[in-house]
């Protein structure tokens, strides 16, 4: 994988807590802040992954999926609620965190026209993994806390997910 930031981008993204720290408080600030969560979601995405054009990111896919995801943990999972969870568990199991999704009240409402398994928003994030990586190398890796409590949470969704799937 080749370098996406330069050395300046680089040094200003990893001055952002919401990139840099696990700390849960960081994402649950914006969520509170409703009106905040969506741009700067989207301003995330296209920091973070070089494919994707800034007036194409409010209401993509991935987009909603993120915000859904980040309300959604801030609910019912608080202490997960950070930018690297909430991009690990996309990567993850996208049917499993549909599942999740679906049972949060209003969190719904953002997924539903999302499709519950989507190569494009697995590739954008992957995408944003791999920026992620470079602004805060492990964090992302595949033995590492993040992607480790990404499957874990999503381990009671899984079979729902693929069940639900079959009835379509």
């Amino acid at each position: 994988m080749g370098k996406r930031f330069t050395a300046a981008a680089l040094a200003e993204l990893r001055n952002v807590p919401l990139l840099t720290e696990l700390d849960s408080e960081h994402l649950r600030g914006f969520v509170k802040m409703q009106w905040m969560l969506s741009p700067m979601l989207a301003r995330l995405i296209t920091q973070l992954n070089p494919y994707a054009e800034e007036n194409e990111v409010v209401g993509s896919d991935t987009h909603m999926l993120l915000c859904a995801t980040a309300i959604g943990l801030s609910q019912r999972f608080p202490e997960y609620c950070t930018i690297p969870h909430s991009i690990a568990l996309g990567i993850v199991d996208s049917q499993a965190l549909h599942t999740l999704l679906q049972g949060g009240g209003w969190t719904a409402q953002f997924v539903a026209d999302v499709p519950r398994s989507s190569l494009q928003v697995r590739s954008e994030l992957l995408e944003m993994r791999n920026g992620l990586e470079e602004v805060n190398p492990g964090v992302m890796s595949e033995d590492g806390p993040v992607l480790m409590a990404a499957k874990k949470l999503l381990l009671p969704y899984q079979a729902i997910g693929r069940s639900f799937n079959h009835g379509e």
